[in-house]
């Protein structure tokens, strides 16, 4: 794990020290400050981590239906046999 330093005033230091568990570590005790006021958390996991537990879990979007589907399919197919700008040969 990383360690940063972090200054503070001698009077922040003492009311963080007054608000921490005992034993308890000044990070753990930022941390639990952080997480009252709603700050969230830096992702543990990597982007297709993320987006594999969000698709499934509780909030994952409804498969799409079959007309849905193909209507995703044809726009796809429209604009790769359609491009909007010139193909380019950049070999």
């Amino acid at each position: 794990m990383a360690i940063k330093t972090l200054a503070v005033q001698v009077d922040v230091y003492d009311q963080l020290e007054r608000f921490k568990q005992p034993k308890e570590s000044f990070s753990k005790a930022i941390g639990r400050l952080l997480e009252k006021q709603g700050v969230p958390k830096k992702p543990k996991h990597s982007t297709g981590r993320a987006i594999y537990e969000y698709m499934n879990g509780p909030d994952a979007p409804e498969p799409l239906t079959d007309k849905e589907a193909e209507i995703m399919y044809s726009v796809i197919r429209e604009h790769r046999e359609n491009p909007s700008w010139p193909r380019r040969d950049l070999s």
